[in-house]
């Protein structure tokens, strides 16, 4: 997620999507198609959330959520820790996580 706060336009309750990251080579690209290029309206739930994380890194410039050392947050990181943390109760014994390739974040919402 490579989100700025340039992007973020909370009085007018939208996101502009003007980049896109690649992770593999670690820069900012332009999206790939004009579709790519798109205001998204923020929804009210979501409005609150980045209200409080701008107040949470006190400042307005910058990624929303970067990792500690300021790089975009990676979503392969997530996942790696996530199936490292699932490992001891995974819900398919007879599937582990490491040969399970497609574990998503969503994938373990509604297990608690």
């Amino acid at each position: 997620m490579a989100l700025a706060w340039e992007n973020v336009d909370l009085a007018a309750g939208v996101i502009r999507v003007e980049r896109s990251y690649d992770p593999r080579a670690r820069q900012f690209v332009s999206p790939k198609s004009r579709a790519g290029t798109r205001k998204v309206p923020i929804a009210s739930a979501l409005r609150e959330y980045l209200v409080a994380q701008k107040l949470r890194v006190g400042r307005s410039d910058g990624l929303v959520f970067p990792t500690r050392n300021g790089t975009p947050f990676d979503s392969w990181a997530v996942k790696a820790r996530a199936v490292k943390a699932w490992s001891g109760v995974w819900p398919f014994p007879h599937r582990p996580p490491r040969v399970t390739p497609y574990v998503r974040v969503f994938d373990g919402r509604g297990g608690c």
